[in-house]
């Protein structure tokens, strides 16, 4: 199905009124029955699913050769949705599906079936009509199928009846028409700009009207003499990350001034470590001196610099709007920060509302009772928690990262930062970028890498035309971890034991794996993964590794571990736009940028992660695609004691053996080898929705704060 992007302000400007319709889980039918019965055509929802019902009971018993293509890829369609956990009443058959849609009406005793995409293809079919879904994932085309009509309607010439729809947050599905700008129909009320999720004019429009265009944001932006800006000292560094972006976010919609507040972290804890938060931002603010300072230069802004504890003995005046990008803490503080206006924004996917934290996104008002809970709505379409924040990915798109001082990356690694650079253009090697913080993945560090080693083998032992893979890893990496990947790849006995775990609290320390775990030492005989794993290279010592000549085109192993550790934010970036594989990370600001560009990736869980989605289609339920992709991330974090217990409980079933970490991403990267797979199609998809910046959560939140205040914050 094709997707064209249509922006709901070109809408707007071509006179179109939507319709809305009731949520009564009978939106889609109350819509083509309402834009049916303006063509004259007066058919009432229920009839419209009986059809759906008649048109696929028909098709199941029908066998024309003509449609035995289009018949299978229906059924299999439909099959999908069965399994996808969206509610058919039950429903484990065609028939079954066919009777859900025709019976499951909204108002009764059951909860309504909703209509879908399959529902709007038939009546495509049956009724001769042209669907154009309009959405802010991108618009849906449907239209009859050619060998459908020459065996429904053999002869008939007359052209597609053309109808338009508006999908709201992916759930529910108003009517649209073009009308002259003083018609007022009967029927539906037309949405006023109050009830209209995306701002279509209905007459005049208000100045309190929901949607809010780019240029009204960037007005009320540039007219604030000065924001403020909060930084929480946090483990890892993905708040610093995330309201980093907001910064530069706030300066493309033309900030001039930031002033920037933020907890320093505990100088004797975090002693010979580098988790300071200033320490933090040389890496992710570029130019930023490695002390620090009270101002700097970043773009056409001014950012100023305080602690925390500094600047609330400071005599500062109140200004309109301050932001934060993440906190795990929050607590109000306008009276802190003087400020009128503190929005609390949290990372993709993370919900106080849920309990997933007791952090929510919201509105904090210096005023009684002016606090807005930005989590509990979605009138803007997708929930304020699956947004994401929009990030400029221009200063990645070239090696920028090659003008920042050298003694800004751990040594060796400039180095080899060029020689990637070198071989990606020449297109002689593939990249796939791992990134985690140490200690928040549920899985070991070397259980990750094994699983990703095992998939990638298991594709070039299979005879899939592979490049040779280079994986930096742009996270500390422990001299253990290497010795502890190595013991998963060896056969063999290591000269050194290391501590593996055996089960959900059980560790043993050895030096070879085959005793505690026999089941996954024959299986990887078996399929010649051992004797791949022997091509893999592991440069535990990166000046050593160049000065041996480890990037020269014969020396290059198929699959090639780098241990960069943490490196500027510009070098990571650009690891992330050279990457032709997957790009592997756990953390919400690294989520970012990857939704930014719109590439495929693999995201690590966390504790705080676990059960969530993180394929988020927005709005939406969990599709096919996304439980594929969502099962491929999840393997990462199989150990060797999970591959046992899998192993060993097929063996004792006489079972056949079970799919493992290394088969599921080896079909995950063949998916995405192909251009027309539902996979890519899935990440293509997103890339509409995450790629647009007035989608952003940043962009959302100061129309919340405009309306909040009823009009923009004056400047003091």
């Amino acid at each position: 199905m094709p997707y064209i992007i249509i922006g709901f302000r070109r809408l707007e400007q071509q006179n179109y009124v939507e319709y809305i319709t009731p949520g009564d889980g009978d939106c889609l039918f109350h819509s083509l029955s309402f834009l049916l019965h303006r063509a004259g055509r007066d058919l009432d929802p229920l009839v419209l699913r009986q059809r759906v019902r008649d048109f696929l009971e028909g098709l199941y018993r029908d066998r024309t050769p003509a449609l035995n293509d289009y018949r299978a890829g229906m059924l299999n369609d439909i099959q999908v949705k069965l399994m996808s956990g969206v509610y058919y009443r039950g429903a484990s058959s065609i028939r079954g599906y066919a009777d859900a849609i025709a019976e499951g009406a909204g108002g009764g005793k059951h909860q309504a079936v909703w209509g879908d995409d399959t529902c709007i293809q038939v009546l495509c079919e049956v009724f001769n009509l042209r669907v154009v879904v309009h959405s802010d994932t991108g618009n849906s085309i449907f239209s009859p199928t050619p060998c459908v009509a020459t065996v429904l309607a053999p002869g008939v010439t007359t052209p597609p009846l053309l109808l338009e729809l508006s999908n709201y947050d992916l759930r529910h599905f108003n009517a649209l028409r073009q009308e002259a700008p003083d018609f007022r129909p009967e029927g539906l009320p037309s949405a006023t700009p109050a009830k209209t999720p995306w701002g279509f004019k209905k007459g005049g429009s208000s100045p309190k009207a929901r949607h809010l265009d780019k240029d009204a944001l960037r007005s009320f932006v540039t007219s604030q003499k000065e924001i403020r800006v909060f930084i929480p000292d946090s483990s890892g560094s993905g708040h610093q990350s995330t309201t980093v972006q907001v910064i530069q976010e706030l300066i493309d919609l033309g900030a001039t001034l930031l002033r920037v507040i933020y907890a320093p972290g505990d100088e004797e804890e975090n002693a010979g470590r580098d988790e300071l938060t200033w320490v933090k931002l040389v890496r992710l603010i570029p130019g930023l001196p490695e002390q620090p300072a009270a101002m700097h230069r970043l773009g056409k802004a001014t950012l100023l610099f305080h602690s925390l504890d500094a600047f609330e003995n400071l005599p500062m005046a109140e200004v309109p709007l301050g932001v934060t990008g993440g906190w795990d803490d929050p607590q109000n503080p306008t009276e802190s920060l003087k400020v009128q206006w503190f929005l609390t924004l949290q990372p993709l996917q993370w919900s106080g509302v849920t309990d997933r934290s007791v952090a929510p996104n919201i509105l904090y008002g210096a005023g009684k009772d002016t606090d807005v809970l930005l989590e509990g709505g979605s009138e803007y379409g997708p929930s304020f928690v699956d947004r994401g924040l929009h990030v400029d990915t221009r200063p990645y798109l070239t090696p920028r990262w090659a003008d920042l001082p050298p003694k800004q990356f751990p040594p060796g690694v400039r180095d080899c930062m060029a020689f990637i650079e070198e071989l990606r253009k020449a297109d002689r090697i593939s990249l796939m970028p791992v990134y985690f913080s140490a200690g928040r993945p549920v899985a070991e560090a070397s259980d990750i890498l094994f699983n990703l080693v095992a998939g990638l083998s298991t594709l070039r032992v299979s005879g899939a035309p592979l490049k040779p893979v280079v994986i930096p890893v742009l996270a500390p990496l422990p001299a253990e971890d290497y010795l502890a990947l190595r013991l998963r790849l060896a056969p063999d006995p290591q000269p050194q034991a290391v501590a593996v775990q055996t089960g959900r609290s059980a560790f043993s320390t050895v030096s070879r794996l085959d005793e505690l775990f026999p089941s996954r030492h024959v299986y990887l005989g078996g399929t010649r993964l051992f004797e791949a794993f022997r091509d893999v290279g592991l440069a535990g010592n990166l000046p050593e590794f160049l000065v041996r000549g480890g990037f020269h085109p014969s020396r290059i192993p198929p699959i090639l571990i780098l241990p960069f550790g943490r490196i500027p934010s510009l070098a990571f970036g650009r690891l992330m736009v050279l990457a032709d594989l997957p790009s592997v990370f756990e953390g919400a600001g690294t989520m970012n940028l990857a939704l930014n560009l719109g590439k495929p990736y693999l995201r690590l869980m966390s504790q705080e992660d676990i059960g969530k989605n993180f394929y988020p289609l927005p709005g939406q339920d969990a599709a096919a695609w996304s439980r594929h992709c969502n099962n491929a991330a999840s393997s990462l974090s199989e150990s060797a004691a999970y591959w046992e217990l899998l192993l060993s409980q097929s063996r004792a079933r006489s079972g056949p053996l079970p799919v493992l970490s290394d088969r599921i991403l080896a079909n995950f990267f063949t998916e995405l080898a192909n251009p027309h797979s539902d996979t890519r199609r899935g990440f293509a998809l997103q890339a509409t929705f995450y790629g647009n910046p007035d989608n952003a959560k940043l962009r959302m939140g100061l129309r919340r704060v405009i309306q909040a205040h009823g009009e923009p914050p004056s400047k003091k």
